[in-house]
């Protein structure tokens, strides 16, 4: 899963959802550059 599309989306809706804790699993996500992904 792309990180800068599905992930970064989802949260910043978790955030304001007002989610207390909000975790990435980042071996589980990657970009089309490392530059992108970090």
């Amino acid at each position: 899963v792309q990180t800068p599309n599905c992930i970064r989306q989802t949260v910043f809706d978790a955030v304001a959802l007002d989610y207390k804790s909000v975790t990435v699993i980042v071996d589980a996500t990657a970009a089309a550059t490392p530059e992108i992904h970090n």
